[in-house]
């Protein structure tokens, strides 16, 4: 119990949860700490849910049908190449892609 509440009073450690920032800030100031530390993580979360939700919406509606199914079908494979072979020929086949893009992108430029 002493631990905690030593903990919970100190100022210049990272709090472990909203009550510590509560009671370290008081009940009317504890938004803008808490802001201050989550804050650019939290954008981070939910900017990648926009585009996400973005995704859905553009797959959902099917605006560029030729660019939908290629998405879909590009999932699809991902599933396959995912699920049926075995962790390593999946981990070689990625790193191969992954190669071969970096290739490409440099015989781009």
């Amino acid at each position: 119990m002493r631990e905690s509440d030593a903990r919970a009073t100190k100022t210049k450690e990272t709090a472990a949860t909203i009550s510590e920032l509560i009671i370290r800030h008081g009940a009317d100031a504890w938004l803008e700490p808490f802001l201050e530390q989550f804050g650019p993580w939290l954008q981070e979360q939910v900017l990648d849910l926009a585009q996400f939700l973005e995704i859905c919406n553009a797959s959902y509606s099917w605006r560029d049908v030729t660019s939908t199914s290629y998405t879909w079908f590009d999932y699809f494979v991902l599933m396959l190449v995912s699920a049926i072979p075995d962790l390593q020929f999946s981990m070689r086949l990625f790193w191969l892609c992954e190669y071969m893009d970096r290739e490409a992108l440099v015989t781009y430029r």
